[in-house]
């Protein structure tokens, strides 16, 4: 296996571009070979930027950025874990000659679910392109391939998709090794140019499993600026990312707005305590199921989580004043049975 240590301190170390956005260190390394270092760090997997040729070492790091070769291959960033004896090591050794895996995670935009989005990265509104321009959406007949001891796929579908092995430590806890990365479509024609974005996690035995990764791959079509702008729009939204997809007016949870979170509504009009039926949360709404409640899920009547759902042919979206007959209709309803318990004779 191939070792790798540390042997250029005297290199002079160059600058290395970074961002940070809410405590998250986003590297925007171009010119220099910058890889995915992972260490640990009381007791946990941890990564950060492994800047090769400045000899230059961070933690932590989550959002990664790199760019397709014109065949829409490439191979970086590859992975990198100091000796345990390195002078330059900013976090723990990993074990000696123990097994170190990835996974493709699932990730969350909006309403989505996905191991694998795409944004086309174009400047729609003209500025100079920023967070403001990202959009990733799931991508048609698109995936997402690493090749490294076996070839793993994220196939755009919203299940997490297991990985395989990255490398096997040196005796000393070293790493250095480079996947493939290729994009590819389902019918062999040319992959849409943009920024394609896949989430990893790390593990290993013994040690605790990593928090997500986010690797964000430009195509060659395409300047450093689109790349730019999504890493800056990733490590913004990394909490929506990670989350599980919040759908306005699914008040049962099922994945659907359909008529039966009307039933919750209904049932829970005027609760201050009860709050499964809180679509909107805001202004004078905060905290009571109220109208604007109602209207939040009448706004998104018929909306899904699961593709495959569908709604019964013919629902229609009843109206508040449903509500008020349907309790006219029940209170009728009850006066008329206590009125027969009334009158009934004694032994009937």
């Amino acid at each position: 296996m191939r070792r790798y240590t540390a042997m250029f301190a005297t290199q002079p170390i160059r600058a290395l571009c970074t961002l940070t956005i809410a405590g998250v260190l986003a590297p925007m390394a171009w010119a220099q070979h910058a890889d995915m270092m992972v260490q640990q760090q009381d007791g946990k997997l941890v990564t950060g930027l492994a800047e090769i040729e400045g000899n230059n070492f961070t933690i932590p790091t989550q959002v990664y950025g790199a760019g397709l070769l014109s065949n829409y291959r490439a191979s970086n960033p590859g992975f990198v874990a100091l000796a345990e004896d390195s002078p330059l090591l900013p976090a723990g050794a990993l074990p000696a000659s123990t097994d170190l895996y990835f996974d493709f995670l699932t990730m969350t935009v909006e309403q989505s679910v996905s191991n694998l989005y795409y944004w086309d990265g174009l400047d729609d509104d003209l500025n100079g392109l920023n967070a403001d321009d990202v959009d990733f959406v799931v991508p048609d007949n698109t995936t997402f391939r690493v090749v490294n001891n076996g070839t793993f796929t994220a196939d755009a579908s919203d299940q997490m998709v297991p990985g395989g092995l990255v490398y096997t430590t040196d005796f000393d806890g070293s790493i250095h090794t480079h996947p493939a990365y290729g994009v590819d479509t389902l019918d062999a024609t040319t992959p849409a140019a943009g920024v394609y974005l896949v989430s990893m996690q790390l593990r290993m035995d013994g040690v605790e499993t990593s928090d997500p990764v986010f690797l964000a791959m430009r195509t060659s079509a395409l300047g450093s600026d689109a790349l730019l702008a999504a890493q800056n729009w990733v490590a913004d939204k990394i909490e929506m990312l990670t989350s599980p997809p919040v759908l306005t007016g699914d008040y049962n949870g099922d994945g659907l707005v359909d008529l039966a979170d009307y039933t919750v509504w209904r049932n829970t009009l005027g609760s201050t305590t009860n709050l499964a039926a809180n679509g909107d949360n805001s202004g004078a709404s905060e905290g009571v199921i109220d109208t604007a409640d109602y209207l939040a899920w009448k706004d998104n009547f018929g909306d899904s989580l699961a593709p495959a759902a569908a709604l019964v042919t013919g629902s229609s979206v009843p109206e508040p004043m449903s509500l008020a007959l349907l309790t006219v209709f029940g209170l009728m309803l009850l006066l008329g049975h206590f009125i027969q318990e009334k009158v009934a004779p004694h032994g009937a």
